[in-house]
């Protein structure tokens, strides 16, 4: 939540290396997918279009390694962008 807010320089670069390490661990551990997909739904409404891009790839990625989630996710991103 703080990167989010404009008042530090390097947020963008933080919240891409937040991400980035999200991802990393999503990727490590499938088990915590489906609790990482909830946290970075709050980055897709983001102004900065490169956290953005970079949800979407790490939701991309779990879609295809975890086809349980598959459905959920879908439906957050439906509900995301009504």
């Amino acid at each position: 939540m703080k990167t989010q807010s404009g008042e530090l320089e390097k947020n963008e670069e933080y919240r891409q290396m937040l991400i980035q390490a999200i991802h990393s661990c999503a990727i490590k551990f499938p088990e915590v997918a489906s609790t990482v997909v909830h946290l970075m739904m709050d980055f897709l409404g983001d102004s900065n279009v490169a956290s953005a891009i970079d949800v979407i790839v790490v939701f991309r990625e779990i879609i295809e390694t975890n086809p349980k989630l598959r459905a959920s996710i879908i439906t957050q991103l439906l509900d995301t962008f009504y």
